[in-house]
């Protein structure tokens, strides 16, 4: 079985934005204080976490009564 493509946000470092290895996501929040960043199986999840300013922020996602 093959290693699955992840990616990577980063949404605190050097240049935010995705990033579709460890090593490129690793150069841009090394050494950057505090970086904020986080990886995903898919594009899509990981495009729409990039875009969505809660999720940046940690703020928990409203969930219905």
């Amino acid at each position: 079985m093959g290693k699955r493509q992840k990616y990577y946000v980063v949404w605190r470092g050097v240049q935010p934005g995705i990033y579709l290895t460890w090593e490129e996501c690793e150069h841009q929040v090394k050494g950057f204080p505090n970086p904020k960043y986080k990886a995903f199986d898919t594009e899509a999840e990981a495009m729409a976490a990039y875009a969505d300013p809660d999720y940046k922020l940690g703020k928990p996602k409203d969930t219905p009564p």
